[in-house]
């Protein structure tokens, strides 16, 4: 009965008024949910409000509140904590928290020295004060969570780095706790938790233990989104694609859009696991050969060998490239792209084009990070100075459409459905169509045609507000909708005089 109740004390975080799950367990994937009934695409499945969250793990100063960047100018006058200012100090999620403890301890933080814009390994500190802080009902379903301590402890350097953390809340806060449980609450985030940015660029992670009960696939049949209002955090999760009922929900605990070598990196990890899903273990990565790379000798695209796993193969010429040399190859060309795309300075249009025709003489044009830096390329089309609406020419129109294009048909098998990944692609291609289409119409174009093009840009915004309009009041989503009513009806106005 302990075990029900568990499920059942898991299953009533979901705050959605028509949930779409059921709880189960087995030996295979231990708890998991299951879909309740048949669900279509973009069906609510659960909702959920954290149970705890704090800032990023090795994060840099910010402010325990907001999580803005903090200079130093102010620090909580009761625990000593950088706050960005009085009333932050004051809030509820940090006075009966952190800075309660440090107040029961007598102790307040010593920032002498501080570089405010190098990452502080005390604020690990916080997840596990935040966690401590919960109720007891609370604890019992964070402290039945997956955690991983055993594995992770065998990992070289791992205590070393939280040896800050547990120090500290031994010897200064003298808490009554074992070096085990700080470093199991931890581990917990390091498995369960989830992101978000802010846009300040700064993350916070956040604990739903629902949410957390999806099993992995680099192949989810759902999507989530972390929304954040007035009245706090929330987590939506919503069926991609059609899920019958009694199938297991799936959620993805990476990037979908990154090659398999990357992926199985990622998730080894970070999550101590390795996937065997029905993408990872496709040598063609479900027909989009998202992790191909180019033949040597033919050009043709080179992927795994079921047979040998040593070994990847030419599909045309059938020449094998060591696996180890392909991984190298993929992973160099990984910590470059990462490295560009996180340095604003870098990530600009022409850097961007310009690396991406370096990768083109290496990697197979339908790898996965060829993908991704095309992705990122679509928001900057239409922003960055010298390519802003105004100044975009028919060419770079089109170079936009074809991203926007490509990158779709990518996420048609990857991820099908209407997601609001999806939505948002649609939302950005559909402003070249129809610039495109009045760039044809003053070029004096079969008024037929001008107009079909002007009517496919009207359909892709459409269809993308359609998916907006699901989304959380306050998410970019939900602002565009209403903020494109005019945009929609001055598009129908052209059309009727064609």
């Amino acid at each position: 009965m302990a075990e029900t109740a568990s499920l059942e004390n898991i299953a009533a975080l979901n705050v959605s008024k028509s949930p779409g799950f059921t709880l189960q367990r087995d030996d295979t994937f231990g708890r998991y949910p299951v879909a309740s009934r048949d669900l279509k695409a973009g069906d609510t499945i659960l909702e959920e409000k954290p149970l705890s969250w704090a800032p990023m793990l090795d994060t840099r100063p910010v402010c325990l509140t907001c999580l803005d960047n903090v200079t130093g100018s102010y620090h909580c006058t009761i625990c000593g904590w950088p706050m960005c200012g009085k009333n932050c100090a004051q809030s509820a999620v940090h006075k009966k928290m952190e800075c309660a403890m440090f107040a029961n301890s007598k102790v307040k933080l010593s920032c002498k020295g501080w570089d405010y814009n190098s990452p502080k390994p005390i604020y690990n500190l916080v997840t596990v004060l935040r966690v401590r802080a919960m109720g007891t009902e609370q604890k019992k379903v964070a402290d039945s969570m997956e955690h991983h301590l055993d594995r992770w402890k065998d990992k070289e350097g791992f205590k070393d780095k939280y040896k800050v953390v547990v120090d500290y809340a031994l010897d200064t806060l003298k808490l009554d706790m074992t070096e085990d449980l700080i470093l199991q609450i931890i581990t917990n985030s390091y498995t369960n938790d989830f992101s978000h940015t802010f846009p300040s660029g700064n993350q916070v992670h956040l604990m739903f233990p629902l949410t957390a009960m999806l099993n992995h696939s680099c192949f989810p049949n759902i999507a989530r989104s972390i929304h954040y209002t007035e009245e706090g955090f929330k987590m939506r999760v919503v069926a991609s694609r059609p899920i019958k009922s009694g199938e297991q929900i799936f959620n993805s605990y990476i990037d979908i859009l990154d090659p398999v070598q990357v992926r199985k990196k990622h998730l080894e990890e970070t999550k101590n696991m390795l996937c065997r899903c029905e993408r990872c273990e496709d040598p063609t990565d479900l027909r989009t050969y998202g992790s191909a790379i180019f033949c040597r000798g033919c050009k043709g695209p080179v992927i795994p060998m079921k047979e040998d796993p040593g070994s990847w193969k030419c599909q045309k010429c059938n020449e094998k490239i060591l696996t180890e040399e392909v991984d190298k190859l993929t992973f160099d060309m990984d910590a470059e792209q990462k490295e560009l795309l996180a340095n604003p300075k870098l990530k600009k249009i022409k850097t961007i084009e310009k690396f991406i025709k370096k990768t083109l003489t290496k990697l197979d044009p339908r790898n996965l990070l060829i993908v991704r830096l095309k992705y990122n390329l679509i928001g900057l089309y239409g922003r960055e100075p010298g390519f802003t609406s105004e100044e975009m020419t028919e060419a770079t129109w089109i170079r936009k459409k074809q991203i926007c294009e490509e990158i779709l048909e990518t996420l048609k098998v990857l991820e099908p459905g209407l997601t609001v990944r999806k939505a948002r692609l649609m939302y950005e291609l559909h402003l070249p169509l129809i610039m495109l289409a009045q760039v044809n119409l003053n070029k004096k174009g079969d008024k037929a045609a001008v107009k079909k093009e002007f009517q496919k840009g009207l359909v892709t915004l459409k269809v993308a507000l359609k998916v907006f309009e699901s989304e959380p009041e306050g998410s970019w989503e939900r602002e565009m909708v209403g903020r494109s009513e005019e945009a929609v009806r001055q598009i129908q106005e052209i059309m009727d005089c064609l």
